[in-house]
This record gives structure tokens, sequence and C-alpha cells, in this order.
């Protein structure tokens, strides 16, 4: 199942082909609160809507040190710290758009803008102090993001030990097109993401199976330093 958020009122539904099924729920996170809803029998066009960030997450966790990729051309900076794997902070919430929406450069603010293809782990309930075997019951879909960075920002704020400010500017976090729930991704180690917001590059698709460390630690991590709600 493909679940999107669309229009400017910005209504739930799922994709079946070339449209969009409306749910009757008038948001994507009471939708997992719900565990689901009815279709309300209108279908739409996907071609004549604009999809919007498919959910307006209360919080949301990054990780440092996804990909061995990533892990190697950060040796090819100048970081004044290692990216440990364990890392996780927050990303702003207000930084997130729509997947076609503009990423604005602030010149004022960074001469060193760039991007990151990441996958975001939806969870369909709440839920803290869960074990890495009890992880993959919260999840409830899968989405792509554009992780937008300031690095001469985020330079600066290793040094401190400390970085937020550098991704968490406006704009800085394209969301979506959709979230795709589990039972189409049963295996999230086995993945290849693309994104048509980035250029025509091999930089494109990241692999996940080029992983340093299994998904389900990493979101019983993020649920050992504060409540997923």
């Amino acid at each position: 199942m493909r679940l999107v958020t669309f229009g400017e009122d910005r209504r739930v539904g799922v994709l079946d082909g070339e449209e969009i099924a409306v749910l009757d729920v008038p948001t994507m996170r009471e939708w997992f609160e719900r565990g689901g809803a009815d279709e309300t029998g209108e279908r739409v066009s996907l071609a004549e809507k604009r999809l919007r960030a498919p959910i307006s997450p209360k919080k949301f966790f990054h990780t440092a040190g996804n990909f061995r990729e990533h892990e190697d051309e950060s040796k090819n900076v100048d970081w004044s710290h290692a990216i440990a794997p364990w890392i996780n902070f927050f990303q702003n919430v207000d930084a997130i758009v729509g997947p076609d929406e503009p990423v604005i450069y602030p010149e004022h603010l960074t001469e060193e803008l760039d991007y990151e293809l990441e996958l975001a782990v939806v969870l369909k309930k709440a839920g803290k102090w869960f074990s890495p075997e009890e992880a993959m019951d919260y999840v409830g879909g899968y989405v792509i993001f554009n992780d937008v960075t300031a690095r001469d920002i985020q330079r600066g704020e290793m040094r401190s030990g400390v970085f937020s400010f550098c991704k968490a500017i406006d704009t800085f976090c394209p969301l979506g097109p959709w979230i795709v729930t589990p039972d189409e991704i049963p295996d999230p180690h086995d993945l290849a993401m693309t994104s048509p917001t980035l250029s025509d590059t091999p930089s494109e698709i990241d692999a996940i199976s080029a992983g340093i460390s299994k998904m389900r630690s990493r979101v019983c991590a993020c649920c050992l330093s504060s409540p997923l709600t």
C-alpha cells in the first residue's frame, strides 16, 4: 500500500494505479492511530493533484553513519570528529516540505549546501524502552526524504559535539512522495532508493544493503532516548 497526502486541504489517500482513492480520515497520523480507514468512494487523478509531505510527525529522529559509502565520503572532507553510527538527533519538523517543493538556498547562511537520499521509518504506534527484537512491531511504513545539510555550518557544530541547525533550516527536509507499508517491503535492508529530486548520476541510488547497522537497532536506539509518540 502506498499512502499519500495531497491537495491544498491535505487529504489522505491510497494509490491505485494512476488514481488516488480518498480515505475517510482527516490526517495521516490519525490513519496510523486508528489502524487504517475506509475509502470514501471518491477517486481523483494522481497527475492532477499536488502531493504534500505524506505525514507531519511530532518527532523526527536522524541517525548518523547509515551507509558505508557516506562514511568513506566523510574522510574526504574536513570533519573534526568521526561519524559514529550510534549518533542520533532531532530533525526540526518545521523544515519538512513536500517532495516537489523547492529547497530554498539561504546564501546568507551557508556556502556549502549538500543533499543525501535517506530512508525514514514511520512508526504506527507510541512506544518507549522496547528491545531490538520488538522494534519492527512498531514500524508502520517507509518513506524516502532528501536530507539537506549546510556542510560548513555542520563542520563547526561537530566541533562542539552537537549539530542540529545545519539540517534544521526551512525547506531542508523534502519528504515523500508516499509512505510504503511493510507488506510491500518485507526486507528493508534489501532495497534500492531513487529520488527524482536528484540529478541523474550514480549518487542518485543508495542501496540499503550497504548499511552499517540493522534498522531494528536504529529504531530501538531512538526509543531509548525519547518516547516515540
